[in-house]
């Protein structure tokens, strides 16, 4: 295990433990042994202040040890459990007895006031540094509206409700309103985590952070305006308990990050939470002008509370109109560049047609007019186009050849060679060979010298194209030159090396079968006679009527 990780569990473990002996220490001995000697307010105070302290020193020693990032936050939070220990202090053991000018507020109140300070900036910039600007302005405008709403309500009730402000001494208003707006705050902050993702680093982080909001606004609620209502052992226990909120603090500042994806948490579905958050303002808006019209009164603090509420309502309703300003401001420039995009777009896709249609020109100009046959076919052979050379050396319209077999144009002895090459064209490789055609009288024979030439898209094959070469005169050419090659080319017989393979056949035959041939010389007795007198000419007729009698003599099948 790293050993950093392994310090902030330790560090996690003692804090828990701290946290259960804490607990027991107060709560059980207030409620199990109310009257024991442990129960008393100088313990009360010294535990509360060693409590302050474990949790000041282990939020500097996370700062310090780099457990958690030197941040805005955990350094504000830090500082504010820092003065929150020193204005403890100095109310505990009585130090630094300085008067302040305002009645009913010491030095200790100056630094639960830095406290509560700190602690509100840390989550306000927690939040906002997630806002854009224009969520910055609505949350901090509807944190006024709902903070004026709700104060008016509570300075209503809680307080006497034709009491005027402006006879009221500074202390009393110092305290009336500070104190009880800042609780307002944290509690507000606290139901705005709930429906408002913020980063942090776990989830459970998210919990501690709304559980710490909540449960100190309620308690310094409580104790704030129900202290002289309570008993004694009820105001401990709320001071016990807002050490415990302490304590889970420092508890979330040793939960390690989650490093396996960065996201938001959130309980609440964000885009739920931001239309519900819309809603609060004017609820609470709402909610103040329905208690006014109950009431039918016409106290000065309910229509302050009204007037400074509905101030707060027409700057958001101003910011409302900047936003949707600019907005439609930015959608104008959005717009135009969309347009010129488009246009270009437009122009690029016109181009690029025209450029497709002209390549298309082309390539239907050298198909269609390619003085070679070509064909196209599918995978299966069948014939998709021919153009004009193919159908006029076949004979036949294009539309009689569109749909049929390409097979059934070549010879059945050529038709397995076909057959492998389009099979291997469906491979992606091209193959040549000759083939023989039947024309369209069906007695011609053509000689086809055929390519095979996959069709590729996207690295699919859909067919072949055929491209012909008819070298039926090439091959009637290479039989004449045979012939000539092996024929005498006056009496059309085979010559002396037409002679001298068929004598060597025949030996290799002879040998091979044990079989026996003859060999027959036959003389032209004084034909150089008449060649000599007669001229060549009449010695031609007259070796051409001497083959001409052999062939009477002999079977057809001897060349």
């Amino acid at each position: 295990m790293n050993p950093l990780r392994k310090h902030v569990y330790v560090q996690f473990y003692v804090l828990i433990l701290a946290l259960i002996t804490y607990i027991s220490f107060c709560f059980i001995f207030l409620f199990v042994f109310p009257n024991h000697y442990f129960v008393s307010d100088f313990n009360i105070r010294l535990s509360s202040l060693v409590v302050e302290t474990t949790v000041f020193i282990s939020l500097l020693y996370s700062i310090l040890s780099q457990k958690i990032k030197l941040g805005v936050f955990w350094v504000c939070i830090t500082i504010a459990i820092g003065c929150f220990l020193i204005g403890n202090f100095i109310s505990a053991f009585q130090v630094l007895n300085v008067e302040l000018p305002i009645q009913n507020f010491n030095i200790s109140d100056v630094f639960l006031l830095f406290f509560l300070f700190f602690f509100l900036f840390a989550f306000f910039y927690k939040i906002m540094m997630e806002c854009n600007k224009w969520e910055k302005a609505y949350l901090l405008c509807d944190l006024c509206i709902v903070v004026t709403a709700i104060f008016t309500l509570e300075w209503y009730l809680f307080n006497k409700p034709s009491a005027n402000i402006l006879f009221l001494s500074i202390g009393d208003v110092f305290l009336s309103f500070i104190f009880p707006i800042i609780d307002l705050l944290l509690l507000l902050l606290g139901v705005t985590l709930i429906f408002r993702p913020a980063i942090f680093n776990a989830k459970s982080k998210l919990f501690i952070f709304i559980l710490v909001l909540t449960g100190l606004a309620i308690t310094d609620y409580l104790y704030f305006y129900l202290q002289g209502d309570l008993s004694e052992r009820s105001v401990i226990f709320l001071r016990c308990l807002y050490r415990v909120f302490l304590l889970f603090i420092a508890i979330a500042a040793t939960i390690p990050k989650n490093t396996s994806s960065k996201r938001n948490y959130f309980i609440i579905n964000p885009t739920f939470g931001e239309k519900l958050l819309g809603i609060f303002p004017y609820l609470a808006v709402a909610v103040l002008i329905g208690f006014t019209l109950k009431e039918q009164t016409s106290s000065a603090t309910l229509i302050t509370g009204n007037c400074i509420a509905f101030v707060f309502v027409l700057i958001r309703h101003t910011i409302v109109r900047m936003q949707n300003k600019e907005l439609t401001k930015t959608l104008k420039v959005f717009n135009n560049q969309l347009e010129q995009t488009v246009s270009q777009r437009t122009r690029d896709l016109i181009n690029k047609s025209n450029d497709l249609v002209k390549n298309q020109e082309r390539f239907k100009s050298l198909y269609e007019y390619h003085p070679d046959p070509i064909l196209t076919i599918d995978s299966n052979g069948i014939v998709l186009n021919i153009n004009q050379a193919g159908s006029m050396l076949l004979g036949k319209e294009s539309a009689a050849l569109i749909g049929k077999e390409c097979f059934s144009i070549f010879l059945d002895e050529d038709k397995s060679e076909l057959e492998a090459a389009i099979k291997k064209g469906k491979r992606c490789s091209s193959s040549s060979l000759q083939l023989r055609v039947k024309n369209n009288n069906e007695k011609d024979i053509l000689f086809w010298y055929v390519t095979i030439v996959p069709i590729m898209i996207e690295r699919q094959t859909f067919g072949s194209y055929v491209m012909v070469k008819d070298i039926t005169r090439m091959k009637q050419q290479q039989e004449e030159i045979n012939y000539l090659a092996f024929h005498d080319t006056v009496t059309e017989i085979g010559n002396r090396i037409f002679f001298q393979q068929e004598l060597d056949r025949s030996i290799k035959r002879a040998q091979k079968t044990q079989d026996k041939f003859g060999l027959l010389y036959i003389d032209l007795n004084r034909f150089k006679t008449i060649n000599d007198t007669l001229g060549h000419s009449i010695g031609d007729k007259v070796l051409k009527e001497v083959a001409k009698r052999f062939r009477t003599c002999l079977s057809p099948t001897i060349p």
